[in-house]
């Protein structure tokens, strides 16, 4: 077996393949599932995920990024989530980039110090870009298309993406919010509000404060709300406004957001975004404001949720959105 390894290695460079052929959802179609380890400038390893029909060619990516957490792009829960329509197992592959120093347990608390040591917003951009460039010049299979899917930090991390990615096509970024930054989100509708604190001006002059300590120390031996939030990931996220880029995307573009989303991303950043791209003259693009839906579709209960997941994947792929498409489920804000 270590021979044959060698030898794989050997026609596709530094490819390591883990797992041979698999069935995926009882369809006819053989998938084969690689992952590759490749280099960042430091000489440490970004691990992707490849999950594709075996022996199809000319095939378009899906590139499906994963949110916050010290949690691997092949726990169950994420790779259940990522199922594509059956009709599509046999003509798109599924990439995946994973965070550093996670395991496939789905355990958002035991992290390592290799994650907390590189975890950051920027990081992952920089990640994604790296396995995009890989993918370039060794998945010979790869028609040079890719459709992307991000939530949470995933859209946002995706809309960078998209915006340095030429071969994006189509994109869907969900719970990102995108027309304010987090600094406004948590004075304003998460942690200053009237129903959680007596004295918002108190509240405020503190969270400032902890933003200047941050940006001026983004050291990941410091944390703060929570153990494994070091002051390098906020530093990260604190100020971005994700329309800054998207403004600027020149391809089809679905945002999903959770009516109920509050203390995650405030359903507010989702809805200035919308503003904002109307007011610039943006309209090629979508908004889906999910009725009862928090900051994932796991809060609409299986059968709903698993709708809203194929409708999104459904227009990802630029097919019909099947039951429980909007107006069922998605609606504007001004409709």
């Amino acid at each position: 077996m270590n021979t044959l390894f060698t030898r794989l290695a050997g026609l596709i460079n530094y490819w390591l393949v883990i797992a041979a052929t698999i069935a995926i959802l009882s369809t006819p179609w053989a998938r084969a599932a690689e992952t590759a380890l490749i280099e960042r400038l430091d000489g440490s390893l970004v691990k992707l995920v490849i999950d594709r029909p075996e022996g199809k060619t000319d095939i378009p990516i899906m590139l499906f990024i994963d949110g916050s957490g010290c949690v691997s792009v092949e726990r169950e829960r994420f790779q259940k989530y990522s199922r594509l329509p059956e009709e599509f197992e046999e003509n798109v592959a599924k990439v995946f980039v994973d965070k550093s120093g996670v395991t496939a347990m789905d355990n958002y608390k035991d992290c390592s110090q290799t994650f907390i040591e590189y975890d950051s917003v920027d990081q992952r951009v920089f990640d994604h870009l790296r396995a995009i460039q890989h993918l370039r010049k060794h998945a010979l299979w790869w028609n040079q298309e890719i459709l992307l899917f991000g939530w949470s930090d995933g859209g946002t991390i995706g809309a960078s993406i998209a915006a340095y990615t030429p071969e994006v096509k189509r994109a869907v970024l969900g719970g990102t919010g995108g027309g304010i930054p987090m600094t406004a989100q948590f004075e304003d509708y998460v942690i200053c509000t009237p129903d959680r604190t007596e004295d918002r001006d108190a509240c405020v002059k503190e969270l400032r404060e902890m933003y200047d300590e941050i940006r001026d120390h983004p050291s990941a031996s410091k944390t703060w709300f929570g153990d494994f939030n070091t002051y390098k990931s906020w530093a990260s996220r604190l100020d971005v406004v994700e329309y800054n880029l998207i403004k600027d995307i020149e391809i089809p573009l679905l945002f999903v957001h959770g009516e109920l989303d509050r203390d995650n991303v405030p359903v507010e950043a989702a809805r200035e975004l919308v503003r904002l791209l109307r007011e610039s003259g943006n309209v090629d693009f979508e908004y889906w404001e999910v009725p009862g839906m928090e900051h994932g579709t796991r809060s609409l209960g299986e059968e709903r949720g698993d709708a809203v997941r194929i409708a999104m994947l459904n227009w990802l792929l630029d097919q019909p959105l099947g039951i429980g498409g909007p107006p069922h489920f998605g609606r504007s804000p001004d409709e």
